[in-house]
C-alpha cells in the first residue's frame, strides 16, 4: 500500500521515483530510477501495474507494483512531457498492461451481425472498445476494427460475442485459432 501511494503521488507530481524491483527470477533489480506515467490495472488478473520509463531498459515499460519492494520519490522530472507524449501514441494501441513485441502492432478485425432488436450491441461495442474503431456497414451489421500490441488480450471480450461473429481475421494466427477452438468447445 505503502509503495502504491507513493507512485501516486509520484504520478501527480510528475516526479521521478528510486525503486527495488523483484524479477520472476527471484534477483532484485536495486536502485532503478523510473519516470511514472500513469497507473492500470489488468482487468484479467486485477494486479496493478505502473507505465513508466525505465531508466535502464530505456524504454517505456509495464512494472507489476507488487514486485516493486520500496519506492522514495526524487526530483521533478523535466523530460516528463516527452514520456507522456511517447506513452500517449502506445497505449492508442493498448488493450490491456501487455505490450507483446512492442515493435510491431496486431491486427483485429470482427464483423458483427445485429438483430433488429439488438441496438444495444452496437452501443455495447462502442462503449467497450479500449481502442480502435467500430462501424455501421448496414443496418444489421457492424464492424470493429483494432491495431493493438498485443490481441490474445482481446479474446476474453471478443467471447462476448460469440453467436453474432459474422467473420473474424486476426494477423496473429494463435489468436485466431485460440477463438476456432473455443468455438468448436
Amino acid at each position: 500500500s505503502q509503495v502504491l501511494y507513493t507512485l501516486v503521488e509520484a504520478v501527480g507530481e510528475e516526479r521521478d521515483v528510486n525503486v527495488n524491483i523483484r524479477k520472476s527470477d527471484g534477483t532484485l533489480e536495486r536502485n532503478v530510477l523510473l519516470h511514472p506515467i500513469k497507473l492500470y490495472l489488468s482487468t484479467q488478473s486485477g494486479r496493478q501495474y505502473l507505465l513508466c520509463y525505465h531508466s535502464v531498459l530505456e524504454k517505456i515499460v509495464f512494472v507489476r507494483i507488487d514486485n516493486i519492494e520500496d519506492a522514495e520519490i526524487k526530483e521533478k522530472n523535466s523530460a516528463s512531457g516527452a514520456y507522456k507524449e511517447e506513452s500517449e501514441k502506445l497505449r492508442s494501441h493498448l488493450w490491456g498492461v501487455a505490450l507483446g513485441k512492442g515493435d510491431s502492432l496486431e491486427r483485429v478485425e470482427m464483423t458483427i451481425h445485429i438483430s433488429d432488436d439488438e441496438e444495444f450491441i452496437y452501443k455495447r461495442l462502442q462503449r467497450e472498445k479500449r481502442c480502435g474503431a467500430v462501424e455501421r456497414t448496414d443496418k444489421n451489421t457492424c464492424r470493429f476494427t483494432a491495431e493493438v500490441y498485443d490481441a490474445m488480450e482481446m479474446v476474453p471480450w471478443i467471447r462476448t460475442f460469440f453467436g453474432r461473429i459474422k467473420d473474424f481475421y486476426c494477423s496473429e494466427p494463435k489468436v485466431a485459432e485460440r477463438l476456432r477452438e473455443d468455438m468448436r468447445k
